[in-house]
């Protein structure tokens, strides 16, 4: 074999190893392009489930449990003022200050209260309607009946059967509002300690949280 043969096949053997060389490197780096689109997708996924599952926690602090906590603590507040104004006037007119304040104030607080369990019952913390909430929805359908039976047709219920106020319904509210702002919480910390999160977003959704939720207790 002459000496340019030889050369010649040297240099075809180096041009394949270069390019076999070439070809390997090309598809490590197509593999790594892939891995890393694959990790950036899935990382995309999970911040954006984080998001939506923030912002249903949301809702349920600033749209269901917020309110009705606030509520709530409104209607004990009135019941007390009440109690404390029957004790200091005549008893022949203490039956005039329960209808004043059934009307004007213990009608629209538990309209409200109906409204929000009839229309966020989605919100409510587990898959099933606690029974305390049916136990308040009779308790406050009792007190709306009877003030609207004397208001509009004049026949007095005082010798009913009234139906107590469901001490568990408070206990649910204030469960479903503590586990909610837990599990908000543990959301948000999770998502701020992804890079990927966009920035401000945990930030933004737990100032707006807590607006909702003042407004709400108001």
């Amino acid at each position: 074999m002459d000496q340019s043969t030889v050369s010649l096949i040297v240099g075809i053997t180096g041009s394949l190893v270069t390019i076999a060389g070439w070809v390997v490197l090309n598809q490590l780096g197509r593999r790594k392009d892939r891995e890393a689109r694959l990790e950036s997708d899935r990382r995309a996924d999970k911040i954006k489930r984080l998001e939506i599952s923030l912002k249903q926690v949301e809702a349920q602090i600033g749209e269901f449990y917020g309110p009705m906590d606030g509520l709530i603590h409104q209607v004990w507040a009135t019941w007390e003022v009440k109690e404390r104004i029957k004790r200091a006037i005549p008893p022949d007119t203490q039956s005039k200050v329960d209808h004043f304040v059934g009307e004007r104030y213990f009608m629209p607080m538990h309209l409200q209260l109906r409204q929000l369990i009839m229309e966020k019952v989605h919100l409510i913390e587990g898959a099933t309607i606690p029974q305390s909430f049916y136990d308040y929805m009779k308790h406050s359908m009792m007190e709306n009946i009877q003030i609207t039976l004397w208001n509009e047709q004049q026949i007095s219920t005082l010798a009913a059967e009234g139906i107590s106020w469901p001490q568990q319904f408070a206990l649910d509210v204030e469960r479903g509002l503590q586990v909610s702002m837990h599990r908000y919480e543990g959301l948000l910390a999770e998502l701020r300690s992804d890079p990927a999160a966009e920035p401000g977003f945990a930030v933004a959704m737990g100032v707006e949280a807590t607006r909702r939720y003042e407004q709400g207790s108001m």
